[in-house]
């Protein structure tokens, strides 16, 4: 399957940079090592979005964490935007603060985690991940919160995103964790509380895991993970103009590769 892609790499080309309407792209798949097949102004920097919310996530997993602890929502923990679904004064287990984390995008379930690992772990988290990056090579990248919201000191490239992405391609159980369609939990006083992906475009057999990011009125980002016909890949398409296009984007990229490797 792999040689069918690399013998039609100019095809393929051609076709995603007529089509695609994101504009900053890296698409990989994955032999032995990864297989750059379309990349679009990799090295600009771009406002990462919730797609930040993947290094949250794996540093809370490397931690070994009791999935089944309950963590108290503070006044001061209370982020608008996204995933705002937390009651202040009570308690929420790890695991249903990761979930929502990553399929409502919860920028509350962000600033609490941080807070955990703060108060739990002694890791800073936000000087933690970014000497992580910078050993990693992503020296165009610069996080300084949780949860993605803008700030002008806080920036990647698509470049260095690919070099965190690389090493996440057969990382069951972060993939996990960015593969729920939908989920419902319920905190220590009993509240319920009913969460949806907002990106469900697609067979599920074909994800492996994916993280938007939004900033309106034209920032649509996504990282995506994919299998399709044995091998593997993930697509880094960042500012769309709308959620539509970002959609576009992916099934088209997906689309075109099932019919090259079938």
């Amino acid at each position: 399957m792999i040689n069918k892609m690399i013998e039609n790499f100019a095809f393929i080309n051609e076709q995603l940079n007529q089509k695609l309407k994101g504009k900053n792209i890296i698409i990989k798949i994955f032999d032995d090592n990864p297989i750059t097949i379309f990349r679009k102004n990799i090295e600009h920097k771009v406002v990462p979005a919730s797609t930040i919310k993947i290094f949250l996530l794996d540093v809370i997993l490397k931690q070994n964490v009791d999935l089944q602890y309950y963590i108290e929502i503070m006044e001061d923990d209370i982020v608008k935007g996204s995933g705002n679904n937390l009651v202040v004064g009570d308690s929420y287990k790890i695991e249903d603060l990761i979930k929502n984390l990553m399929i409502s995008s919860s920028n509350t379930s962000a600033k609490v985690l941080s807070r955990y690992l703060s108060e739990n772990h002694d890791i800073l988290y936000l000087n933690v991940i970014n000497e992580i990056n910078k050993k990693k090579g992503m020296l165009n990248t610069n996080l300084v919160n949780e949860h993605g919201l803008a700030n002008r000191n806080q920036y990647t490239t698509i470049y260095d995103l690919s070099l965190f992405m690389d090493e996440k391609i057969n990382d069951h159980y972060l993939l996990e964790f960015m593969n729920i369609n939908e989920y419902e939990f319920y905190s220590k006083n009993d509240r319920e509380v009913k969460i949806k992906n907002t990106f469900l475009n697609m067979e599920n057999n074909i994800i492996l895991g994916r993280k938007t990011g939004t900033l309106v009125p034209n920032v649509y980002n996504i990282i995506l993970f994919f299998e399709i016909n044995y091998f593997k890949g993930y697509i880094i398409d960042f500012y769309n103009e709308s959620a539509y296009d970002r959609k576009k984007d992916v099934e088209l990229v997906v689309n075109l590769l099932k019919s090259i490797g079938a």
